[in-house]
Order: C-alpha cells, then sequence, then structure tokens
C-alpha cells in the first residue's frame, strides 16, 4: 500500500520543466479526492502500524526487562525460613534501633551528669560562703567553746574527788575487815556516789561534743594546727569516757562483790555447824545401832547352838517321839533364821554408817572448796579495790592533763588565722564521661557505659547530701562525706558475648533479641532512677517560695540555715525524754514545710501501695482533729486496734489505728554499735526498686512486710497481742535496718502517733525527724512515745531506722486524731 500511494503521488507530481498552471491545479484537486477518500482508514491503519512496531521493539530488544517485570514469589515472614543473609539483615536493623534508643538514653543520662556536677558546685559555692560566715566568727566562738570544756573538765575533775573519798572510806572498811558495815556502809557509800558519777558522765559527755563542735568549725575555716590539736584532745577525751566508765563497773562490781562475800561467808558458816552438829549427832547415832546389832546377832549365834546342841542330843535317842525330833529341827531353823535376818540388818546399818562416813568427807571438801572460794573472793575484792585506785590516779591525772591541754589549744587557736579554701570550681569543669560521643558504641559498651553514668550521679548526688548535711549541722565535708553512703545500686550483668554476636539460627536470634530488650529495660530503669535523684536535688537546690526560684548563694544559705534551725528544733523536740513521753511537734513541721515550699502537693497525688498485698486498708477517723491535751490509752491487746495505711473522714472514727504495711531493707553492719550516727544509703534516697551491699558483703533488697503477720502467724499468741508490731524474722545481732511506707491523708491534719521499737529507732514524717529513741538496748513497748505531728493532704513519707541489739527486733507506730479518748 506504501508503494502505491508513492506511485500515486509520483504521476501527481509536476515535472521541472512543467509550470502549467492548470495541470498543477488539477493535480491539487487530485490529492484531495484520494485524501478524502482514505480519511476513514488512515487513522487506523496507523495505530496498527505503530503498535505493530511496539510489540516488536518489546518483544525484541532489553526494554521488555525494564516495562515486563517477572512477579517474584512472596518471601516466607517465619524466622526458620529465612537464609542466614536474611537474618543478619534483620538482625543488624534491630540492633541499630536499639543502638539508637540506648544511645538517647546515655545523651540523657550525660546531661543529668551535668547537671548535678552543676548543682553540686552551685552547693559548694553555698558552703563556700558558710565556711567564708564561719571564718568571720569563729574566733570568739571558738573561745566560749573552750571556756565550756574547761568548765565541764573542771566540775568532772571536782566530782571525782568525791568518788575518789568513797573509793578510800570502802578501801579501809575492808582492810578493816569490819564485815558487818560492809553490807549497811560500803553499798550504801557506792549508791550515794551514782548521781556525782552519773553527773561527771554527762560533764563528759558534754565536753565531748564540744571538742567534737570545734573540730568541725576548724576544719571548716581550715584552721589546720587548731583542728589537729584538738583531734587528739577529742581522742583523749574519748580515753577519758572510757576510763570513766571502766571506773563505774569496777566501783558497782565492788560493792556487788561485798554482798556476795557477805553470803559466802554466810553459807560457810552454815555448813560448819551443820557439819558439826547434824553429821555428828547422825554418825553417833548409827554407830550405836551398829553395836547393838553386832550383840544381837552374837546373842542369836548362841542361841542357833544351843537349839543344834539340843537337836542332835535328841535325833541320837531312840526313846525321843517323831514329834519331838521334828520340834527341835524347827527350833533350828527358827534360830538359824533369825541369825541370818539380824546379820543382813547389821550389814546395812554398816553401809549406812559408812555412806554417812563418806558424806563427812564429802562435806569437809565441800568446805574446803567454800574456803577456797572465799580466799579468791577476798583475792578478786583486793583487785578490784587495786584497781579503782589505780584507775582513779590514772583519770584523775588525764582530766588534769587535758585540761592543760585544752587551755594550750584555746591559745593556738587565738594565733591562727582562719583561711577557708574555696571548694566550688568556678569555671564549672563537666565530668569528662558527660562529654563523650556515646552515639555509635555497641550495645554491650553502651550499657556499661550506663552503669558507669549511674555511678557517677548517685556519687554527685551523695556529695550533694553531704555538703547539705554539712552547712544544716555545722560541721566540715569531710565529716559529713564520712557518714554519707553512695548509693550504689547493683545492677545485672547481661552476655556480651551473645550481644556482639551475628545470628545464625532462628534459635542464636530470639537469644540475641531478648538479650538487647533486657539491656534496653535496665538502661531505661537506670534513666528513671537517675531523674528522680535529679529532681530531688533540684528540689533542694531551687526551692520556690512564692513563685519565685531563690538563686543567689546567699539567699540559699540563709534559707538553708534557717530550714536547718527549724528541723534541728523538730528532731530535739523528737528526742526521747522519760520526763516528757509526749511532744507537740505539729506547729513546727507546719513552719518547716511554709519554709521548704514542700506544701504544694498535687491535690490528687495518691501511691498505690501493693493493693493485692492488703496495704490498701482504710481506718476512717475525723480529718484535723487537733487539741489533745495528755496521751490516749494504747494497749497491744486493743481489739479497736485498727490497721491500715489509708485514713479518711468517712465512717466511724477508730480511737487507734497503726500503720500495717511496710517495705523493709537490711540488715547493714553495726559491729559493737559502732555505726550508731552512720547514714546508710536508704537513709539518702529511699529507691525500692534499688539494691545494696549490706552486712557481710551480702546484696540487699526492700521487701514488703505487714505487721498483722507477727500475731496471725503465731498460734500460741493472743489474737490482738502485738499486732501493731512490724517484726521480720531474718535478723541478726548488731544490726541496722531501714523500713519505709506511705500514708494517705483524705484532708491536712494534725495527728497524734504512739511510737515503739526494739531495740534503738529514728522515725521520719516527710523528711523530718519527729523521733529517736534512747540509745539503751531495750524491749517493745507499743506507747513508748507520743508525738503529735502535721500530715499534708494526700501522700506522706514515713522513714524508720531500727538497730536491733540482740534477739528479735521490732516497730510500730499508731495513731489517732480523737481527743475524747484522753485518761
Amino acid at each position: 500500500m506504501q508503494e502505491n500511494n508513492q506511485k500515486d503521488l509520483g504521476k501527481a507530481t509536476p515535472s521541472k520543466e512543467s509550470n502549467h498552471p492548470k495541470y498543477f491545479s488539477d493535480d491539487i484537486r487530485e490529492r484531495q479526492r484520494r485524501q478524502r477518500n482514505m480519511a476513514p482508514l488512515w487513522p487506523l491503519l496507523s495505530f496498527l502500524l505503530h503498535l505493530t512496531l511496539f510489540a516488536l521493539l518489546v518483544i525484541f530488544t532489553p526494554i521488555k526487562e525494564i516495562l515486563i517485570k517477572e512477579k517474584e514469589p512472596p518471601k516466607s515472614t517465619r524466622l526458620s525460613e529465612m537464609t542466614e543473609k536474611e537474618l543478619e539483615k534483620i538482625d543488624d536493623n534491630i540492633e541499630m534501633a536499639r543502638e539508637n534508643e540506648i544511645a538517647q538514653y546515655l545523651m540523657e543520662l550525660q546531661t543529668i551528669l551535668h547537671n548535678m556536677e552543676f548543682m553540686k558546685n552551685e552547693l559548694l559555692k553555698s558552703f563556700d560562703e558558710f565556711a567564708k560566715q564561719e571564718a568571720e566568727q569563729v574566733k570568739p566562738e571558738m573561745e566560749q567553746l573552750f571556756d565550756k570544756v574547761i568548765e565541764k573538765q573542771n566540775r568532772s575533775i571536782e566530782l571525782q574527788a568525791k568518788v575518789e573519798a568513797v573509793v578510800e572510806e570502802v578501801a579501809e572498811l575492808e582492810k578493816n575487815n569490819e564485815v558487818a558495815q560492809i553490807k549497811d556502809s560500803v553499798a550504801k557509800k557506792i549508791s550515794e556516789s551514782e548521781n556525782a558519777l552519773k553527773e561527771i558522765e554527762e560533764s563528759q559527755a558534754v565536753a565531748q561534743n564540744l571538742l567534737d563542735v570545734i573540730v568541725a568549725k576548724a576544719q571548716i575555716t581550715e584552721m589546720e594546727k587548731t583542728a589537729e590539736a584538738t583531734e587528739v584532745a577529742r581522742k583523749a577525751q574519748l580515753e577519758i569516757n572510757e576510763l570513766q566508765a571502766e571506773t563505774r563497773q569496777t566501783l558497782f562490781e565492788l560493792r556487788d562483790g561485798n554482798a556476795w562475800q557477805i553470803e559466802i561467808e554466810k553459807h560457810i558458816e552454815n555448813e560448819i555447824k551443820y557439819r558439826e552438829e547434824n553429821l555428828k549427832q547422825e554418825l553417833t547415832k548409827k554407830e550405836e545401832d551398829v553395836k547393838q546389832k553386832k550383840e544381837e546377832l552374837e546373842k542369836s549365834i548362841q542361841e542357833l547352838a544351843k537349839a543344834e546342841q539340843i537337836y542332835e542330843e535328841i535325833k541320837d535317842k531312840p526313846e525321843a517321839t517323831q514329834q519331838e525330833k521334828k520340834k527341835a529341827q524347827h527350833e533350828v531353823n527358827s534360830k538359824r533364821n533369825q541369825r541370818d535376818r539380824v546379820q543382813k540388818d547389821l550389814n546395812r546399818r554398816e553401809s549406812s554408817k559408812a555412806n554417812t562416813e563418806k558424806r563427812i568427807e564429802d562435806s569437809k571438801k565441800k568446805q574446803a572448796d567454800h574456803e577456797k572460794n572465799l580466799e579468791k573472793a577476798k583475792k578478786e575484792k583486793e583487785a578490784r579495790t587495786e584497781k579503782l585506785d589505780k584507775l582513779d590516779d590514772e583519770l584523775s591525772k588525764s582530766q588534769q592533763e587535758l585540761v592543760e591541754r585544752v587551755k594550750e589549744i584555746a591559745e593556738l587557736a587565738k594565733s591562727e588565722t582562719p583561711k577557708p579554701e574555696p571548694r566550688a570550681d568556678e569555671t564549672m569543669t563537666s565530668p569528662e564521661l558527660a562529654n563523650v560521643n556515646l552515639s555509635i558504641i555497641p550495645l554491650a559498651e553502651a550499657y556499661e557505659k550506663a552503669k558507669e553514668l549511674e555511678q557517677q550521679i548517685a556519687e554527685r548526688n551523695r556529695d550533694i547530701k553531704a555538703t547539705e548535711l554539712a552547712i544544716n549541722q555545722k560541721m566540715s565535708l569531710e565529716m559529713a562525706e564520712d557518714i554519707t553512703d553512695v548509693a550504689k545500686t547493683e545492677r545485672p550483668e547481661f552476655n556480651k558475648e551473645i550481644l556482639n554476636s551475628t545470628p545464625k539460627t532462628e534459635n542464636q536470634f530470639v537469644e540475641k533479641r531478648e538479650e538487647m530488650t533486657k539491656v534496653v529495660r535496665e538502661t531505661e530503669d537506670i534513666l528513671e532512677k537517675a531523674m528522680v535523684v535529679m529532681n530531688e536535688a533540684q528540689a533542694m537546690m531551687q526551692p520556690q517560695e512564692h513563685g519565685a526560684a531563690i538563686q543567689s548563694d546567699e539567699d540559699r544559705l540563709a534559707r538553708m540555715r534557717e530550714l536547718a534551725e527549724l528541723e534541728n528544733q523538730i528532731a530535739e523536740q523528737g528526742a526521747e525524754d522519760l520526763q516528757e513521753k509526749a511532744k507537740d511537734l505539729a506547729e513546727l513541721m507546719r513552719a518547716a514545710e511554709m519554709l521548704a515550699a514542700q506544701e504544694n502537693i498535687p491535690e490528687e497525688e495518691s501511691h498505690d501501695m501493693e493493693e493485692d498485698e492488703g496495704s490498701n486498708n482504710k481506718t476512717s477517723i475525723p480529718a484535723g482533729a487537733t487539741g489533745m491535751a495528755g496521751i490516749a490509752k494504747l494497749e497491744p491487746t486493743m481489739p479497736g486496734l485498727e490497721p491500715g495505711n489509708m485514713f479518711g473522714s468517712a465512717g466511724v472514727p477508730a480511737v487507734w489505728g497503726f500503720v500495717n504495711s511496710w517495705y523493709v531493707i537490711g540488715p547493714f553492719d553495726n559491729p559493737n554499735r559502732v555505726n550508731l550516727t552512720r547514714k546508710f544509703a536508704p537513709e539518702s534516697v529511699v529507691d525500692l526498686d534499688a539494691s545494696y551491699i549490706g552486712k557481710g558483703g551480702k546484696t540487699v533488697k526492700w521487701t514488703y512486710e505487714q505487721a498483722t503477720a507477727t500475731a496471725q502467724n503465731n498460734p500460741y499468741m493472743h489474737k490482738h497481742a502485738n499486732r501493731s508490731m512490724v517484726r521480720p524474722e531474718y535478723s541478726g545481732e548488731y544490726e541496722i535496718w531501714y523500713a519505709y511506707t506511705e500514708i494517705f491523708m483524705e484532708e491536712e491534719c494534725d495527728l497524734w502517733l504512739g511510737i515503739g521499737s526494739d531495740d534503738r529507732s529514728d522515725i521520719w514524717i516527710n523528711d523530718f525527724k519527729i523521733w529517736s529513741s534512747s540509745d539503751n538496748l531495750k524491749a517493745w513497748r507499743i506507747d513508748e512515745g507520743f508525738r503529735r505531728v502535721h500530715l499534708r493532704k494526700g501522700r506522706n513519707k514515713i522513714l524508720a531506722r531500727v538497730e536491733n541489739g540482740h534477739w528479735n527486733f521490732g516497730w510500730s507506730i499508731c495513731l489517732t486524731p480523737d481527743p475524747s479518748v484522753v485518761k
């Protein structure tokens, strides 16, 4: 068709020589005619032609692979059907995602570490300001302190002279062997000296505390020579205190030893009298009985011989009847039996006599032993007297030397210039670990870095707590650091080999994925705990007062001092006082909370205390009840003593309720009670998920305890006895334990608490120390002390520190708002 079209067009094409007009117009008309005839077919032919050309192009050229892709079969999503290459690719993607996730946590931890370092440095600026202020007034203060130390020591010397006079009188009485006066006079004189001994110990304790204050002030103000000299004097004071305690103990042993000697002498006298009278009479009587039995035996033998002779005579006589022979035989048998009975009786009496003689010999030995004991007691008495004389001489000499030494130190302090060195870093250098690039490191290494960051954050937190303690308690930074523990959380170790491996099988892939998930979760927990620590530090560093943040070191220091003064007042008022069993701390607590600006607790804040474990028990009590004028009756066996950790205003009020749900951690070591003033980690930060190194290097964790379990688990106990007491069963000797709980109040109120512990205890409510018992080891009493406290609306934190001396230990906190139960 194409060739035909070309021919036709050729015919109509004019030649170069032809210029005829008619011919040109005809040609045009013919062309137009042919176009009209072909108009309907040409588009169709063109389309078919192009379609054919396109098909040939697709089939016989590489464009086929571009336009027509072969449909690939769907890939399997089951790990078991994947190839090693596919598993490796998925593992790389997951590992990259986890590394990115943990890298973000590390960046946040680095920020927290930087912030903690910053806050530590800011607080050190406050400490520098505190040291500067102390330096400005340390001279007159030290002079007054030295004067008081000398005064107390001179008073001790004066009282000690009275005790020495008593010792001399006792020695004189014993020397003269005035036994009758020992019981009536010596014991009385020693007992009368108890008041003097008690006052001496109190004076020595005050002197000890004053020397502690001097050492702290000297260390704070960098008065090195004064600090070193006072530390020597302080150790000498400790030795004097030990001598004083030993003197008192020896004096009482002398008194008790004399009474024991009198009892020994009376006992020996009675023993001698008993032996001389009773045993002698008994032996004499038994000797007479033996003699009598011997005579009776001799007589029986003679009668038997006579009866035998008669029988022999009758037996040989033919005229004797059979009856006479039997009678004679019977008489012989009777006499023989009588002889045997007398012989046995004689043997028994001789044996009894021998026993009496043995008892006499034993009695003589006992008498000799008593005499030895008496001699030993006399020697011990003499040794105690000599020891007491020696102790008195040594004590008097030591006290005189200490007075002279303190006077010399006082002069030294006058000549030494205080030069407190700045502790804060003016340039505020960020910790090295806070600036390291941790964004591209393997997962196992990232976890190790997270633990290292956590440890450094904990150390900064310890430094902040110690600095705050130093300012509040006016002690040196070194002393505060010595008694403040680093809260080191025990973190699990993960398998680095698995984390760094490339999985080849489905099991290896799953194992590595689970290990990576654990690492990320543990790192997330590290971040959460670090955030809590940082927030607590920030709340302390920048408290809100009337909505404005306190920024300057001077303002912060002034506020810290004012708050510390209130906290110290609460602690002093809360200390156990046998003369004043009940004390009202509510107003002081309210004032301290206002100053600390911690009263803005979220309105509906609530802490769920493991509802499945029974801690959501609720005791209804009237909110805001105040005005208790005395002490409510509180007994362990009260049927109405109700448990609970949530207290509201609905329902019938309970006379007494008790806190029954606690978290407990321990033990921490306290050998010979040397750690009574040491602040262990839970005392600085309460983290119920944390674990610490406790007694014997063992890891200790918080465990859940309930007070009611003590009574419920003991079938021999009265159903109400001691049910308010928390008493863990796994305790040992000389240990420190901590217990934490929270109580929820529907309304702000003031309540009376009844506190008891076995042995020593300290109680904090919302970080205020409202109770500290005496240092004596003692048994538990439910009504050991009463304190009226202020509780916030919502959550209130309670921390208890309990010491165990021997056997078991325990504590209880009861509460009542009802003034009508006052007796």
